[in-house]
């Protein structure tokens, strides 16, 4: 039987652990995370110089990602990788072959205000390679978007946007894996607390705290964008949201919708 294979492009923040989580949460999936961006933060061929002071990650080189990624013996019907466009944009020749892309996004605001939240859990060079690489930016998303729907998809990927998931995940779950041909169930929204997911990268812990300690993807009302208070940010978070504005405006857009 042919797998069915699937990316989803995302930025930090975004709440795409928990969403690739459901995903995974089947028998017959295999699940990677965030490889291409590990090879450009850390790996032998990065391109971040961020983290020069860490020794380069052995099998995080992009053909070997790539390889890895479009492996025929894979013992799963389905496989699912979650990454930030970040990290394969300099890269391009390097996207797998058989892969279904789509996109989750985030208001920017939330983004960063996560990302401002979280980084008292961050030594402060990660937080630099966050801002600076653009991490959590959807510019970077809107540009692999326009890439694979001119170059590599016949049908525009499908886009998911985060406050939908939270408002009804069973909606939407189901639409998101219809469109892109994975299982889905509503089991796969529950886990055991204090789990720790196979598929989480080994060099980021902190980013998963919140997910580890929880016991599902729960339905909850979504804050309205507009009241949100952002004045608290440093000027180079505020700066970003409102860069990342009009890329993250063209993806919403174009956003699968719940009913």
């Amino acid at each position: 039987m042919s797998k069915r294979r699937v990316i989803v492009w995302t930025t930090v923040r975004a709440m795409s652990t928990a969403f690739q989580r459901v995903l995974a949460n089947s028998p017959d999936v295999i699940a990677y995370q965030e490889l291409y961006s590990d090879a450009y933060l850390i790996g032998e061929e990065r391109i971040s110089n961020v983290y020069l002071h860490i020794p380069d990650a052995p099998g995080y080189k992009y053909q070997e990602i790539k390889d890895k990624l479009e492996r025929p013996d894979v013992e799963a019907s389905y496989v699912v990788l979650k990454d930030f466009a970040d990290g394969i944009l300099p890269k391009l020749e390097y996207l797998p072959v058989g892969y279904k892309h789509s996109f989750l996004i985030r208001h920017p605001k939330k983004v960063f205000r996560s990302l401002y939240k979280l980084k008292q859990n961050y030594p402060d060079e990660l937080e630099a390679a966050v801002l600076g690489d653009h991490f959590a930016s959807a510019k970077a998303s809107w540009v692999l978007y326009q890439h694979l729907c001119s170059h590599v998809t016949k049908q525009p990927p499908v886009i998911v946007d985060a406050d939908d998931v939270l408002s009804d995940p069973e909606e939407m779950m189901s639409k998101y894996c219809n469109y892109v041909g994975l299982p889905f169930n509503e089991n796969m929204l529950h886990w055991e607390p204090n789990s720790r997911p196979s598929f989480l990268s080994p060099f980021w812990g902190n980013c998963f705290t919140d997910l580890t300690k929880s016991d599902g993807l729960k339905k909850r009302t979504t804050e309205d964008p507009n009241d949100i208070d952002i004045s608290y940010l440093p000027t180079e978070y505020q700066e970003e949201i409102e860069k990342s504005m009009p890329y993250y405006q063209k993806l919403y857009e174009k956003r699968i919708r719940l009913q």
